[in-house]
């Protein structure tokens, strides 16, 4: 009985990347940025900043893959536009439901564009979602 856990978690390793093994995955990051942003922001603001995190993050990873040819950093221009045109038909489709300005939500897809372009030294998986809407509230503020 005592080797059955031992034998779950060996087979479940199996499952993470290499590079993943010996630190936090990037779904954990990404669920506990999300986590935070509900905690944090009004629910309007945490809805937008939770969508640019998911739609622009698959996108640019998309594109930047398949299209990416020119580099800024370590992403690629192609990809970046991905994430910032996929934010933007999100919050776009959001808006009518959560009655979100326009100044508001381009500020956010913007920013959230830029935190996934800069190497800022943190996860973006864990800065897009908590920064977009950092901006989003400061903007609704101001």
């Amino acid at each position: 009985m005592s080797d059955e856990p031992f034998f779950f978690f060996q087979r479940i390793k199996n499952i993470f990347k290499n590079k993943e093994q010996k630190k936090f995955s990037s779904i954990t990051i990404f669920l506990f940025a999300l986590f935070l942003t509900i905690l944090i922001f009004e629910k309007n603001v945490a809805i937008l900043a939770a969508a640019f995190l998911t739609f622009g993050d698959f996108f640019s990873k998309f594109f930047g893959i398949k299209f990416g040819r020119r580099k800024i950093f370590n992403k690629s221009l192609e990809g970046s536009l991905a994430h910032f045109t996929a934010c933007l038909e999100a919050a776009y489709l959001l808006s009518h439901y959560l009655g979100t300005p326009f100044q508001v939500y381009l500020a956010g897809a913007a920013a959230a564009t830029v935190f996934e372009l800069l190497p800022l030294g943190v996860d973006d998986n864990f800065s897009v979602s908590l920064l977009s809407a950092s901006v989003m509230t400061l903007f609704r503020i101001f």
